[in-house]
This record gives C-alpha cells, sequence and structure tokens, in this order.
C-alpha cells in the first residue's frame, strides 16, 4: 500500500488495509451525503450543533477502536488511526477534528503512565458505544490568554495562566477556564492541563481527568469558527471543582526528584503536542487529495496553458504531500505514545495475547518505573530526533502547501465553481486554514523547528525581538 513506510511490520500490513476501507466507506455513507449540509446549517447559526454524526460514529465503534483490547476496546495500532484521519479528511476536516480531540485527550491521560486511571477512562468509552450513549472526551489546554505560549517550553514560562490546581490531602480543586476547547459541547469528560504554581508553569504541570458532569464545571458559548464546523470548540470554566487525587494523569506527587518531574513536564509537551502536529499534517494530505479529485474531471475543459501550469502545481503540491504523510506515518509509529507496542516482541503481545493475560499484564505494569524509563529516553535522544522537531516541521510545511493548492484552485475554478456546494472549495479552504493555526501556530512551529536545529543557539524564544 502506498501509504506504509518501507519498514513498516507485516503483521501490521492487514490493519492497515481494513482499517483505510473501513474508514473510506464511513466517508462516503455518512460523511460526504452531510458535510456541506452541516457546514451551511452552523453557518447560519452558531448554535446549531449537528450531533448526528456522532451518534453514527458511536454506533460504528470508532471511538474505542483505538483504545487497549485490554481496556476493552479493538486495540487497533494508534499508527492506523493515521490512515484513517486522512481518509476522513478527503471528506471533512471538522469530523476529523472530532476524532482528534477525542483521542489527543486520551493520549492527555496516558501520558503519566498511571494505568488504572486510564482503564476506568477507556472503559467508560466504551460502555457509551455498549449503551449508545457516546462517551466522548476533549483536552483541554488553551487559555483566554494564553494560546501558542502553552505549546512551546520556552514560552509557557511566561505565559499568563490562569488554570491552578491545589493539591489537599487525598483531593485536588481545580480553578480557572479554558477557551476554544474542541468537543466541549457534547464531551462526557475533559482531560484537563492545570498547574500548581501558575509562576512555574513548565515545572508544575498536571493532567486529570474531570467529568463533564462535575460540580463547578460548566460549558460556555459556542465560538464562532472560520472552519471546520462540524466540530464546536467553546469555553470551559472550572469553578473550585473538586476531584479525588487519583484522577490525576501526571502531578508532583507522582516524581520524588523534583528534576525529573520538571523534565517530564517538557517531555509531555514534545511527545503529545508534537504528535498531534504530525495528526495536523496528515489532515492537509487529506484535503489536497479531495482537491485533486475534484477538479480533474475538469481538466480537459481548459484551453490555456497557464491553468495547466496552475493544476501542474496542484499535482505535483499533491504527491509531495502524500510522500511527506508516510514520512509523518513513520515518526508517528516508531516515537508515538505507544510505540513500543507496535514492534518487535511488543507487537507480537499486544496482538496475540489473550486479552484477559493481556489486561492482567497491563495491570501489573509499575507506572513510576515506565516514567522512568521513557524519561532515559527521552533524555538521550538528539533534538532532530524529538518527535515536536518532525512534528512542527511537517504541520507547518504541509498545511502551508496545501493552502498554496486552494490558491490556485480558487484562481482555476473561478466564482461559479467557487459557489458550487457539489464542489466545495469554499469550504475547504476555510477549514485548511485552521490547520496553520492550531497546535501552535506556523510561525510557532517554524521556530521549533529552527530552535531544533540549533539556528537560535542558548537563546529562549521570549529573548527574541
Amino acid at each position: 500500500m502506498s501509504f506504509l513506510p518501507r519498514d513498516f511490520p507485516k503483521s501490521l500490513e492487514k490493519e492497515a488495509e481494513m482499517v483505510h476501507a473501513w474508514a473510506r466507506k464511513f466517508a462516503e455513507d455518512v460523511l460526504i451525503p452531510r458535510a456541506s449540509q452541516i457546514d451551511q446549517e452552523v453557518w447560519d447559526s452558531s448554535t446549531k450543533i449537528p450531533s448526528d454524526w456522532i451518534e453514527k460514529a458511536n454506533d460504528e465503534g470508532l471511538f474505542d477502536a483505538w483504545i487497549p483490547r485490554a481496556f476493552g476496546g479493538r486495540g487497533y495500532s494508534p499508527w492506523s488511526y493515521m490512515i484513517a484521519s486522512q481518509v476522513w479528511s478527503e471528506a471533512c476536516l471538522g469530523f476529523t477534528n472530532i476524532m482528534g480531540a477525542h483521542y489527543f485527550a486520551i493520549t492527555l491521560l496516558s501520558c503519566g503512565m498511571e494505568i488504572p486511571l486510564l482503564e476506568k477512562a477507556c472503559r467508560r468509552v466504551v460502555e457509551g458505544r455498549k449503551n449508545r450513549r457516546p462517551y466522548l472526551l476533549a483536552g483541554a489546554i488553551t487559555e483566554p490568554d494564553a494560546g501558542s505560549d502553552l505549546e512551546d517550553t520556552d514560552l509557557i514560562r511566561v505565559a499568563k495562566i490562569r488554570t491552578k490546581i491545589t493539591i489537599q490531602g487525598d483531593t485536588a480543586i481545580i480553578q480557572g477556564g479554558k477557551i476554544f476547547i474542541s468537543n466541549a459541547t457534547w464531551a462526557s469528560a475533559f482531560a484537563v492541563a492545570s498547574y500548581e504554581d501558575l509562576k512555574r508553569p513548565h515545572q508544575t504541570a498536571t493532567i486529570a481527568w474531570v467529568e463533564a458532569n462535575q460540580p463547578g464545571l460548566s460549558v460556555g458559548k459556542i465560538e464562532e469558527k472560520l472552519g471546520q464546523s462540524a466540530c464546536p470548540a467553546s469555553e470551559v470554566r472550572f469553578d473550585s471543582v473538586e476531584i479525588p487525587i487519583d484522577q490525576l494523569a501526571l502531578y508532583s506527587g507522582h516524581f520524588s526528584i523534583p528534576k525529573d518531574y520538571q523534565d517530564y513536564c517538557e517531555l509531555l509537551l514534545d511527545e503529545v503536542l508534537g504528535n498531534s502536529r504530525l495528526g495536523v499534517a496528515i489532515m492537509a494530505a487529506g484535503v489536497s487529495r479531495a482537491i485533486r479529485r475534484a477538479l480533474t474531471p475538469y481538466a480537459n475543459q481548459w484551453k490555456d496553458e497557464w491553468k495547466f501550469a496552475r493544476f501542474g502545481e496542484i499535482l505535483k503540491n499533491d504527491e509531495i504531500l502524500n510522500i511527506l504523510a508516510v514520512e509523518a506515518n513513520r515518526r508517528q509509529w516508531k516515537n508515538g505514545p505507544q510505540a513500543e507496542t507496535q514492534r518487535g516482541a511488543g507487537l507480537w503481545l499486544v496482538q496475540n495475547l489473550p486479552t484477559s493475560l493481556l489486561k492482567k499484564l497491563f495491570s501489573q505494569l509499575p507506572p513510576r518505573k515506565l516514567r522512568d524509563k521513557k524519561l532515559k529516553q527521552w533524555r538521550q535522544e538528539k533534538p532532530l530526533e524529538k518527535t515536536m522537531y518532525w512534528g512542527s516541521l511537517l504541520k507547518a510545511g504541509m498545511s502551508d502547501l496545501l493552502m498554496n493548492s486552494l490558491d490556485n484552485a480558487r484562481v482555476l475554478a473561478g466564482a461559479e465553481v467557487w459557489n458550487d456546494h457539489s464542489l466545495p472549495l469554499e469550504k475547504w479552504t476555510r477549514d485548511a486554514k485552521l490547520l496553520q493555526i492550531y497546535e501552535g501556530t506556523n510561525a510557532l512551529n517554524v521556530i521549533h523547528v529552527a530552535k531544533a536545529s540549533g539556528a537560535l543557539g542558548s537563546r529562549k524564544l521570549y529573548e527574541l525581538e
């Protein structure tokens, strides 16, 4: 298959092919018939919440397909999620964002290696499918005065953060607020980033699992967005929200050495955000393929040489984007959150061990040793090998290249085709523009690339003019 890296394990090829066909069928049967209609409905009324896709995705088992078998899910490889994401993106970036926000939250909850907590959250998702009551998650990071600042290890030091967590014995209290939280409107639970010391956020980050019905938690207005209308984003407020301490996926109490905790906070940014940026890069490749397919039938109608030149640039960009998509897939496979279960002995165990034994094995994994091992590996990585570098490089480069294709498509199509919802170039353009903005603006991601390559020397981002 063209989207498989050359060194990809043969044992995962069957899953890759099955997931690709599954995602394609869902896109054709569910997404494509409604994508433009949902976009128009939300555009006409910002309070419109089209939830039919949520119910169908839940019935299809999409929300727990990439949850480990030990926790009741199908246990598909996180890598194969990237394949599905590219296919969904051809149909509607808004739906891909719904799925991405859900699994992003699960990834946040897994970062501290607290297996009992992760299992509890995952089992809620599985029960939601069985009961036909979707249990969707959302990751809550962005704050009113701190957006991209929270997505960089330098800028977070000077970010204006409001969301504070106070540990009192066996209880944690969260106070503050978040904005532009995808899935918040229909989320059953949140993976919330908060900070024990607002003056040292880079050293005191915590991740908490907070269910939406918790007293003190409220979801505010739906934000008006440029695109990706199918996935609403809202503000979320925490007014002295109390949770038991065992709902913390990561906090200072998990570490006996302060330096280890500080480094792990940086590791968290590198791994989680780096991999989510690889996901954004994959989304760009999906839209590019949709543009190519949509414009190809018009090619034999063009008489002017300049139009063929513009179309040739779209074709060239699409080839480049799909080659880079394979590299993004490979990086996720090698460095993703569950990389050790995607090759060698780890892959054999998760594929072949009976579910009962797999669950027993997971339950006996010591969180502290797992964190220590992950931290040791991360400290030994060179800057150009880190997930943050590759995520930033591919996210910025691929989303910019996609916008170049859309600029050419707009010129080729003209006003008549531009306003034709059967060929949604206008929708694709609005949707794709957000790829340059979220998960850190492209300007910030370019700086990450420069920092990793040593171009900034010892200077910090907040020291640059």
